[in-house]
């Protein structure tokens, strides 16, 4: 008898799995059949929320349903995270945002949670926002090697300005490859931080956002000497990379994807990674990224897939080195 009851039981399992197997496809053509909400762990007016905006207007026309974006701030962007990974997995709740802060909260913040590469479904790409290595206007150093010399000089009594771990780990990444050291000083905000190398004379270098630090540079208070991507930034195509600067395989860059609830259906997340692809390769597009100050960086859901990984093993290395506080 107990035989029989489990074989029925297996074969109404089956026959769940078959009958799934089949309305997926099906379900995947009546996506979306109502709004789809982009949550955005940023403030308005932010990186992340001027992204948010832009592809949320343009898929519109794609998915004929309204898309909406939602600021959900707080915590760093673990509030954000968590609510778009506690939606319901049906494609209808997305998160855009910095992979340094999805990733980095869940090594950096003890009662995170979660994991970012197992948690969460990688949708695509939109793009990366790079540092820049920056010194005071005042700085003897016009160059990388001419900055690692002056803090080789100081012997350990060098500074540096930083206001997250996202620049920490840039900085560290740099203090290995050239042999230096410097201390941490800690801001409240990016901002702060690099106001600081302008003005306080015990900054000597930072490392800052890209699309922060182009403007500081041209007004002359700060100096850029590279930025860390394995590319020169649309924004300053005149500054050359770590690497062109004699810092060899540096590479270090915050990249800005898309994401969905883990179990979120494989045929939602195909079309949804279709349209943001198609979307993020575009022109008209590709250049409003450029005037925010980004470059664009268009790829699949096994490209953010792979760069969340690689960002995930160096955050991993970082703490477990002591180098990162955990919070």
């Amino acid at each position: 008898m107990q035989y029989w009851f489990q074989l029925r039981r297996l074969m109404i399992a089956g026959l769940a799995s078959v009958a799934a197997a089949a309305l997926a496809p099906a379900f995947a053509q009546e996506f979306p059949s109502g709004p789809i909400q982009i949550i955005c762990p940023s403030a308005p007016g932010g990186g992340s929320d001027r992204l948010s905006r832009l592809f949320a207007r343009e898929l519109e026309k794609l998915a004929r349903q309204p898309v909406v974006v939602v600021n959900k701030v707080g915590a760093g962007a673990l509030l954000g995270t968590r609510a778009a990974m506690s939606a319901k997995p049906d494609g209808y709740t997305l998160l855009l945002h910095a992979s340094s802060a999805i990733v980095g909260n869940a090594y950096t913040v003890r009662d995170a949670g979660y994991d970012p590469t197992r948690d969460l479904v990688p949708i695509a790409s939109v793009s990366q926002v790079g540092f820049a290595l920056v010194v005071p206007a005042r700085s003897r150093a016009n160059s990388v090697a001419e900055l690692s010399a002056l803090l080789k000089q100081k012997k350990g009594s060098a500074f540096y300005a930083s206001a997250n771990n996202a620049m920490a780990i840039a900085t560290e990444l740099y203090k290995e490859a050239a042999g230096v050291d410097a201390d941490r000083v800690n801001y409240k905000g990016t901002t702060d931080a690099m106001l600081a190398v302008a003005s306080d004379p015990q900054i000597d270098f930072s490392f800052v956002d890209m699309s922060l630090s182009a403007s500081q540079a041209r007004s002359g208070r700060i100096r850029i000497l590279a930025v860390t991507p394995n590319r020169r930034a649309a924004v300053e195509p005149s500054i050359p990379t770590m690497a062109e600067a004699g810092i060899p395989h540096y590479e270090y860059a915050t990249i800005l994807g898309v994401w969905a609830p883990r179990d979120t259906p494989k045929a939602v997340t195909q079309k949804l990674s279709q349209w943001f692809q198609q979307l993020a390769n575009r022109d008209d597009i590709k250049a409003e990224l450029v005037r925010e100050g980004f470059d664009p960086l268009p790829g699949s859901a096994d490209t953010l897939a792979r760069l969340v990984d690689e960002d995930a093993g160096r955050w991993s290395s970082f703490v477990k080195s002591g180098k990162l506080d955990v919070n």
